[in-house]
């Protein structure tokens, strides 16, 4: 049986192998979605909220855990408690001269919905201390609910499935350590026609 963190590293090697959902398949968000596309809207709203207050543990409490990244180049990132998460403003800070994120949720784009997931993409910039965008692109978020709350549960600032690379061979070896090998290897075998080339 799957546990949470099993179905978190699932999904990603989903995006890792098959590339973000909706950028090579059509929506196929059924009638009925639409107070769980809601939820997912006004989820990435409290995200981007606490993201931009600088403080992990704020941030924390707008995502579920596990908690996935997909940075791209096969990289997978499994957050598996909420103590591990850190998503390193300091840093960007220091690095990039970050002072704040925005969505543009004008472009927000539901890919997948069902009452309890949500794919959304969404456009995302991040800004300097004096307001100007330095770095501006689409990301895709999964949104999930869980104990009747909506949070964030994976997120990859790819725009397009080409970005995340070659996959999946970090991601690979993650999933071995989580799950059992042969299944592993059995869906690496099941979706080979379906990775795409870094």
């Amino acid at each position: 049986m799957l546990t949470n963190l099993d179905t978190i590293v699932v999904l990603a090697l989903g995006v890792l192998v098959m590339g973000l959902p909706g950028f090579a398949q059509t929506r196929d968000a059924a009638e009925g979605n639409g107070a769980a596309e809601t939820a997912a809207r006004q989820a990435l709203e409290t995200f981007i909220t606490q993201w931009n207050t600088a403080d992990d543990a704020n941030l924390r409490r707008a995502m579920h855990f596990p908690f996935a990244t997909v940075p791209g180049g096969g990289a997978l990132i499994v957050d598996a408690r909420l103590e591990d998460f850190s998503a390193g403003f300091d840093e960007m800070r220091a690095r990039e001269g970050w002072s704040r994120s925005s969505f543009d949720f004008d472009s927000f784009a539901v890919v997948r919905a069902s009452t309890d997931k949500v794919h959304a993409s969404i456009g995302f910039s991040r800004h300097g201390a004096d307001g100007t965008a330095y770095r501006t692109s689409r990301v895709f978020y999964i949104v999930t609910r869980q104990d009747d709350r909506w949070a964030i549960q994976l997120r990859t600032p790819a725009a397009e499935p080409e970005d995340l690379g070659n996959p999946p061979f970090l991601g690979g070896k993650l999933l071995i350590t989580h799950l059992d090998e042969d299944y592993v290897s059995q869906m690496f075998k099941t979706y080979a026609g379906h990775a795409h080339d870094g």
